[in-house]
């Protein structure tokens, strides 16, 4: 990724100096990130890049340079999708590829905490926005639940469930990774700290009552935020939020429906 940055400076015409300083980097998010990876996982990775690559450059002179690598196979590029991605298979591994674009920078940091800062979404478009929220959402669903560790065997039980029972696949208009985290999330911090002391089968059990009995399409909220950017998930000021069936809210901000798929039908 950096060498193919570096060659976006150069068709750009800056100078060397420069394109040897900016760099680039990819970082991992969802379920490797949250450590509950299995057979049928895929990899969510996030490539983020100084504001002079553009994403047409993203789908085009990537997408180009991955389908000469041997390693790489099934390539293929969703670029108008709500969270545009490259999805291909790296040495079997099924991976999604997202992008965000710092519009504030020109150096992309080799220190990942430096993506969960605000100042970063300065300018930055939505659909980089979206790309972003994915490894921010990741990183900071661990810090709201009362175990790490019930947490995740209880999320890995559940998408046992859900992909046995063919209702896993965001682009299918199921529950996505993150949405299923969230709802355990969710559970998990309604169970309070007694109730993530004992055996996940309480938590697992707790869980399908739960969302058996949810009062769709009530929210489901892990952490709430009251000032919030206009992109942000808003019924009250945006109508088409008001028409989606299962609103599984994000945590970072803007926070966003991770379920924007699923439909009534």
């Amino acid at each position: 990724v950096k060498q193919w940055v570096r060659s976006e400076g150069l068709r750009q015409a800056m100078n060397w100096n420069q394109v040897e300083q900016v760099g680039g980097k990819v970082v991992c998010y969802g379920s490797f990130k949250l450590l509950v990876v299995d057979k049928e996982s895929d990899l969510d990775l996030l490539c983020v890049v100084p504001k002079h690559v553009t994403r047409e450059a993203f789908f085009k002179t990537l997408f180009e340079l991955l389908a000469k690598k041997d390693e790489v196979s099934e390539l293929r590029q969703l670029p108008w999708a709500f969270v545009p991605v490259i999805k291909m298979k790296y040495r079997g591994i099924e991976v999604d590829l997202t992008m965000a674009r710092l519009m504030g920078s020109e150096i992309i940091p080799e220190d990942e905490e430096i993506f969960r800062t605000p100042m970063l979404t300065k300018d930055m478009d939505q659909k980089c926005l979206r790309s972003l929220n994915g490894y921010r959402a990741t990183c900071e669903i661990l810090q709201l639940v009362p175990s790490v560790e019930k947490f995740r065997l209880t999320l890995r039980v559940i998408k046992l469930w859900a992909r046995r029972n063919g209702l896993y696949g965001n682009m299918l208009g199921f529950l996505g990774g993150a949405s299923w985290a969230i709802l355990v999330a969710k559970v998990c911090q309604l169970a309070g700290i007694e109730g993530n002391l004992g055996s996940c089968v309480n938590l697992v059990h707790r869980f399908f009552y739960t969302f058996a009995n949810w009062n769709w399409p009530e929210p489901v909220y892990i952490k709430k935020v009251d000032a919030q950017p206009y992109p942000a998930w808003n019924p009250a000021m945006n109508h088409y939020d008001r028409e989606h069936a299962m609103p599984i809210i994000t945590s970072s901000v803007p926070q966003m429906n991770s379920a924007v798929n699923v439909t009534k039908t």
